[in-house]
């Protein structure tokens, strides 16, 4: 490629880091002529699932979204419930076998607070709800109740005295997990460890967490 064109294609990256004397400016600009069209071809889907009625069970779970955070109170300016009210709006537009799920709201309002975009928020929902976990949100939940079920396995097999507990109780998995998978542990665990790198916490913290909830359970029985 001729000096000429290479200027075209900037040293440093987006992110900050200088690319290679070796990059291929010529398969760049190939693959990212292709990916403008895909970027404008869901920009333009994304401007008409914002279009027509609402999801009416979405409103109400707008104010239970996160109350603790400052962003998402109508107070604050401004505030992020209308963010999050066109992504769970365009979601159940974008796939009406599944529409709107409790648990989605907490799901979708932590990717707006990553990205900060209500578009990025949306396509990264439908990858979550529509591609990986599709079984989650489906009227029949199967991969939920299987995922419950596993994790029940998985208490009598690893804390046996837990799940004792739990059924001389009576206590019912479904009843007792189902917050936690639907949506996605986001409301259940801290921010900083959702969607962290798998291995962030050690075997030794994890088995701290575990004994500690395991004495408390106990204890409660």
């Amino acid at each position: 490629m001729q000096p000429a064109e290479r200027s075209r294609v900037p040293r440093i990256d987006p992110y900050g880091f200088e690319r290679p004397e070796d990059f291929d400016d010529a398969a760049y600009e190939k693959f990212f002529s292709s990916y403008l069209v895909t970027l404008t071809r869901r920009a333009i889907k994304w401007s008409r699932l914002l279009q027509g009625g609402g999801v009416p069970r979405s409103r109400t779970d707008l104010n239970r979204t996160f109350p603790d955070n400052v962003k998402f109170r109508k107070t604050t300016d401004p505030c992020l419930q209308r963010t999050l009210y066109n992504v769970l709006l365009a979601y159940g537009h974008h796939n009406q076998g599944v529409g709107y799920c409790q648990g989605m709201n907490f799901i979708a309002g932590y990717l707006i607070l990553i990205t900060n975009n209500e578009e990025e928020s949306f396509w990264l929902l439908d990858a979550l709800v529509g591609r990986i976990l599709p079984d989650y949100y489906s009227p029949a939940m199967l991969g939920l109740k299987t995922d419950q079920e596993v994790l029940g396995e998985l208490v009598r097999a690893k804390l046996p005295a837990v799940g004792a507990l739990m059924e001389r109780l009576g206590v019912l998995w479904t009843l007792l997990v189902s917050r936690w998978f639907i949506c996605l542990f986001v409301d259940i665990l801290p921010v900083e460890k959702i969607f962290s790198e798998p291995g962030s916490l050690s075997m030794a913290t994890v088995a701290k967490l575990r004994e500690s909830c395991r004495a408390r359970l106990l204890a409660q029985g």
